[in-house]
């Protein structure tokens, strides 16, 4: 590190100077490539591919929660009407509100 910034070029602009690495892909870059992303300068490139897996990451979550969600309200639905069912065979013929439409 000891040659300075003034003899090196940029990576993607060769006529022009770099003033900073990024300290992903070790390249250096003028000051149209680099862009500073929570205190660490980086490349458009690096940038690029560290929103992208942060965005996949995302992505999964929202996927797992998705289904998660709808197991739980698959299993309130066959709970309640399991339960409706069983309230209903429990209750005696008798007391039924039609009756049996064969004794008409």
């Amino acid at each position: 590190m000891s040659e300075s910034f003034k003899n090196r070029r940029c990576f993607n602009h060769a006529e022009r100077e770099a003033v900073a690495r990024c300290p992903e892909c070790k390249r250096e870059f003028c000051r149209e490539c680099i862009t500073e992303h929570k205190g660490r300068m980086l490349c458009t490139n690096c940038l690029r591919k560290m929103l992208s897996e942060k965005k996949a990451k995302h992505r999964f979550l929202q996927r797992a929660s998705l289904f998660f969600l709808m197991l739980l309200g698959f299993l309130v639905a066959y709970g309640f009407f399991y339960k409706t069912a069983s309230w209903l065979s429990d209750i005696p013929d008798s007391s039924r509100i039609f009756g049996n439409l064969a004794d008409e």
